[in-house]
């Protein structure tokens, strides 16, 4: 679709300006099918970064967080450490690794 506009300036100069719109949108202003399916395929991309994001942030948090505080108590008593902190830090880095798993797998 074109418009050309026409102005007076203050001094009574003439400008025209004159445009392009390109629309998507047919006469009946239903979406083409190719931008329908783009803008799809766009909302399905949007929601999987939105749960990849709400996962990273909450779910893969929490087991890291435990081997971080995990291995800080480590440092604090002098690297030393039992069977049972060893024991702790293989349970959240399996969860983390799960979680991590889950994560690509939605990617897909």
């Amino acid at each position: 679709m074109k418009k050309a506009l026409a102005n007076n300036t203050m001094d009574g100069r003439n400008i025209s300006l004159q445009m392009r719109f390109h629309t998507a949108v047919d006469q009946q202003q239903a979406y083409s099918p190719p931008l329908a399916l783009y803008l799809s395929q766009l909302t399905a991309q949007t929601d999987k970064l939105r749960k990849i994001g709400h996962i990273m942030s909450h779910e893969v948090r929490q087991p890291l967080a435990c081997i971080m505080g995990l291995i800080n108590a480590i440092k604090e008593d002098n690297y030393t450490f039992d069977k049972e902190m060893v024991h702790m830090l293989e349970l959240e880095a399996n969860e983390l690794d799960a979680r991590i798993k889950a994560i690509v797998n939605l990617a897909e």
